[in-house]
């Protein structure tokens, strides 16, 4: 593909109240070869989420006072036993927290008295685990995502680089052993190959090269999963248990999978097993003895390309007006992402997204700033979804999808960022927010 390919357009705009606008609008071939990032979870990116924890995170939940972070990668070999009667613990990660939360509930000195104080002591002595917080009580122990990265460490000169998928960040969202600190979640279908699941029904942005652009709202209801190469459909030979309609599933016969991403993570006889937040719970009639450690996934067609985010900012043309799918409100049953914006037209942040027109796809990104650094004519105010919508409807692309905003709002070309990020230091300085994925778009 050559340069000329490629549009790439830097806008600022001024509101009628005189606030600032920016945004990068990129438009490139559709064919154009995509690349999941991720990276490795390292100390550093340990410690920023410590400090994320003990700045917002555990001020806003009275029920915890302390956090223990682990690297996932840690994990591989835990002194914990597989099983716990009518359940097996297939997955390292979530055994380690399965058990290490089990002999905190029984024991309020666990890291002194129990057999896991080597363990504990040794991902603490290599910087693979981070204690924090006030007090050695209530503590909240969550493993972290292991391919939690910088984007700025996949910027290349050949290569189009924007953030993707939302992830768990808040407490709230990660309750159940199952559940993961960064854990992406959404659709992720490159070259015809389902990689992640679509959950909860929000909108997802297909194409193939014989069918085209579509976007429609999908949840993993509407796949075939396949364990150890059978086909479990929802409604026939199998049941899925997903959230905000299930914390825990029904006391019953059969047997529970639980499933987060292309991960099985655990087996259980009877139910009354906990939903995770970025997953579901396959359920079969009878008993099953197979331990199989990864699932697949079959759409009802064939696409090449498909990414789901938060909500449609135009469909089939028509600009979009409303979030057309429920999200946690504050009351009742936690829906992930907890801090989703809920007023369309006023909560302005910083916003990337993705859309197709015809034989092009259109990036943008839109420059924001935390409100306590933002400086009236001088900062990028971001946009609300209608905004961004508005905006969209401006580069005439019939197909877009918001995806992930805020501290990870984040767009590279050929190596450079030409807009700030929206999390700063005291100092005013850019500061990067780790994340579990991103795309990268090769075009040289």
């Amino acid at each position: 593909m050559s340069d000329q390919k490629i549009n790439i357009q830097l806008c600022q705009t001024i509101t009628a109240s005189g606030e600032t606008v920016r945004y990068q609008t990129i438009k490139l071939p559709v064919s154009a070869r995509k690349i999941h990032l991720e990276g490795c979870t390292d100390a550093a990116v340990l410690q920023q989420l410590k400090r994320l924890t003990e700045k917002h995170l555990l001020p806003n939940n009275k029920n915890w006072k302390s956090v223990f972070l682990f690297n996932a990668a840690a994990s591989r070999n835990p002194p914990f036993p597989d099983r716990d009667g009518n359940l097996v613990i297939i997955d390292s990660v979530a055994r380690t927290r399965y058990w290490l939360e089990k002999l905190r509930d029984n024991n309020s000195r666990w890291l002194e008295r129990s057999s896991a104080s080597l363990f504990v002591n040794e991902l603490l002595d290599t910087g693979q685990g981070l204690m924090g917080g006030a007090s050695d009580e209530k503590i909240f122990i969550v493993p972290v995502y292991p391919g939690m990265t910088r984007l700025s460490e996949h910027y290349d000169p050949g290569r189009i680089t924007i953030n993707t998928h939302f992830f768990l960040m808040e407490l709230t969202d990660l309750l159940t052993p199952w559940d993961v600190m960064g854990e992406p979640f959404g659709l992720r279908i490159l070259n015809g190959k389902v990689e992640l699941p679509p959950l909860y029904g929000r909108d997802v942005l297909l194409w193939s090269r014989e069918k085209g652009c579509v976007i429609d709202s999908m949840d993993v209801r509407d796949n075939i999963v396949l364990l150890n190469h059978v086909k479990m459909e929802h409604g026939g030979n199998a049941f899925f248990f997903t959230r905000p309609d299930y914390e825990v599933t029904p006391v019953q016969p059969g047997t529970d999978w639980v499933i987060v991403g292309r991960r099985v993570l655990a087996r259980k006889y009877g139910g009354g097993t906990p939903v995770p937040e970025a997953g579901f719970v396959c359920h079969v009639n009878g008993k099953s003895d197979d331990l199989p450690v990864s699932a697949e996934f079959l759409t009802d067609a064939e696409w090449d390309f498909g990414i789901q985010g938060g909500t449609a900012m135009v469909k089939n043309g028509e600009k979009c007006s409303e979030v057309p799918f429920p999200f946690y409100n504050g009351k009742g049953i936690h829906y992930p992402p907890t801090v989703y914006p809920q007023d369309w037209s006023n909560d302005r942040a910083a916003r990337t997204g993705l859309g197709i027109n015809g034989d092009r796809m259109v990036l943008i990104c839109v420059e924001g700033s935390k409100e306590h650094l933002y400086r009236h004519g001088e900062d990028s105010t971001g946009v609300s979804l209608k905004e961004f919508a508005d905006l969209v409807m401006e580069t005439g692309t019939p197909d877009f999808i918001n995806l992930d905003g805020g501290g990870s709002a984040q767009l590279s070309v050929y190596g450079k960022r030409s807009l700030k990020l929206s999390d700063r230091h005291s100092t005013g300085m850019d500061f990067e927010r780790p994340v579990p994925a991103g795309m990268g778009f090769e075009t040289l």
